[in-house]
């Protein structure tokens, strides 16, 4: 009807900042009547390992839309050298992921709600962790199960590993196309020959491709299996 509702932060509930604690806190305004929930967030099981992982190979920041109540224990798990940000609009993460990008840096960004999709879309690879995949994500690169976080360093590592796989593809086509030139040039081959040597090319390198990629994925924990 003609009553208002306002929930979220203080400040959009008009409630001013006067409550304090340890966990997140959302304002609940009804017309004239103010409450406030106070909720400890839980990270993810697989968060502090992840974290670790990837500490040592990546610069990490924390983009978040909270509070700054949780930012002692978020900084041991990034460390103290990750820049934490709290109290993030869309339009922020969005400034920070341009800023990183004009300073010369090649941006991940790992979100998992709309207020992500502007930085997910700029980032030069945009990760959604969704809990069902199913259900509408924000625009991006890749859509990651939220049960296969823990994941996460070893899909990083795939992803490299597969652009030496590319290198290695088009090396083999370029071998394999010189050495079919130099015998087309002698005359050495029927019509027949080339023929069934050119799809042979192509077969060869799919099987290159397939078997390199499934076996660096099970060496790092993985599979290549689709699930439909």
């Amino acid at each position: 009807g003609d009553t208002r509702i306002l929930v979220g932060s203080a400040a959009f509930a008009e409630a001013g900042d006067t409550v304090t604690g340890n966990g997140t806190t959302v304002f609940v305004r009804i017309g004239t009547h103010l409450s406030v929930f106070q909720l400890k967030p839980l990270f993810r099981e697989a968060v502090p390992g992840v974290l670790t992982k990837l500490a040592g190979k990546f610069k990490l920041a924390l983009l978040s839309g909270d509070n700054d109540r949780q930012k002692p224990v978020l900084q041991q798990l990034f460390g103290m050298d990750s820049d934490l940000l709290f109290g993030q609009k869309p339009e922020d993460k969005l400034r920070y992921v341009q800023q990183m990008q004009a300073a010369g840096g090649r941006v991940a960004m790992i979100g998992d709600g709309l207020n992500d999709a502007g930085a997910l879309q700029q980032s030069n690879v945009g990760i959604t962790v969704a809990g069902d995949i199913n259900n509408f994500t924000p625009s991006c690169d890749a859509i990651l199960d939220a049960g296969q976080l823990q994941h996460l360093p070893q899909v990083l590592r795939l992803a490299r590993a597969a652009r030496q796989v590319i290198h290695l593809s088009f090396a083999v086509s370029i071998v394999y196309n010189i050495i079919g030139l130099w015998f087309a040039m002698r005359g050495a081959l029927t019509p027949v020959a080339a023929a069934i040597l050119m799809p042979c090319s192509t077969l060869s390198i799919v099987i290159i491709t397939t078997g390199v990629s499934s076996l660096l994925a099970w060496r790092y924990g993985l599979s290549l299996t689709s699930r439909q």
